[in-house]
C-alpha cells in the first residue's frame, strides 16, 4: 500500500523547491560502503556528516554530526571541513577549505568521493616543487623587463606619429 506522506505544516510543500544555481554537481562514492555510488549535489549547500539529515550520511561514529560541507555558488564549487572527526583531504593534499574542480578526489578517514561538475573546469595545474621554483627564478632572462618598460615610449611615439599623419590630412582637406 502507497500513501503519500501528508504534512500539516504550512511551510511544507508538496514539491522539490531546489532551485538551481549553478552547475550540476555529483559526487561518485569511490571508497566506502554504500547503496547508492553517485550523489547528486541538490542545492547550494551539501552537508556532510552522521546525522540524519545531512545529504551524505556517514556510517562511521568516528566523524561528528556535520563533519564538511560543499557550496556551489555561481560556477564555483567549495568544500569545507567544519574542524572536528578525521582530516579533509582534497587531491592528496589535507585541508579546511579548497575550490573543487571536475575529477578531484576528495578523502576523510575510510571515505573517498570523486567530484563530477558537468561544465569541467581546466584541468588543475601542477604544483611546482620548491627546488623547480628557485631554477625558474634563476633561469629568468631580463629581457621581458626591459621590453615591458619600452611599452610605455613606443605607445607614445606610435601615438605622435598618427597624430602627425591626421594634421596633415586636415592640412590638405582645406587648403
Amino acid at each position: 500500500m502507497d500513501a503519500s506522506i501528508i504534512r500539516f505544516d504550512r511551510y511544507s510543500q508538496p514539491s522539490p523547491h531546489i532551485l538551481s544555481v549553478g552547475p550540476r554537481v555529483a559526487l561518485a562514492i569511490t571508497r566506502g560502503r554504500v547503496v547508492q555510488r553517485l550523489r547528486p549535489v541538490l542545492g547550494r549547500v551539501f552537508l556532510i556528516g552522521t546525522a540524519n539529515d545531512c545529504d551524505l550520511v556517514l556510517g562511521d561514529l568516528t566523524f561528528p554530526e556535520a563533519y564538511a560541507y560543499l557550496f556551489v555558488q555561481g560556477t564555483k564549487v567549495t568544500i569545507r571541513w567544519l574542524g572536528s572527526g578525521p582530516e579533509l583531504i582534497v587531491c592528496d593534499e589535507p585541508v579546511e577549505t579548497a575550490e573543487l574542480l571536475h575529477g578531484d578526489r576528495v578523502a576523510f578517514g575510510p571515505f573517498e568521493l570523486q567530484v563530477s561538475i558537468d561544465s569541467p573546469s581546466p584541468p588543475r595545474p601542477q604544483r611546482i616543487q620548491p627546488s623547480e621554483a628557485a631554477e625558474l627564478e634563476s633561469s629568468s632572462d631580463e629581457r621581458p623587463a626591459q621590453e615591458l618598460n619600452l611599452i610605455p615610449a613606443r605607445i607614445r611615439q606610435t601615438s605622435a606619429e598618427d597624430h602627425a599623419d591626421f594634421h596633415l590630412l586636415d592640412d590638405q582637406e582645406y587648403s
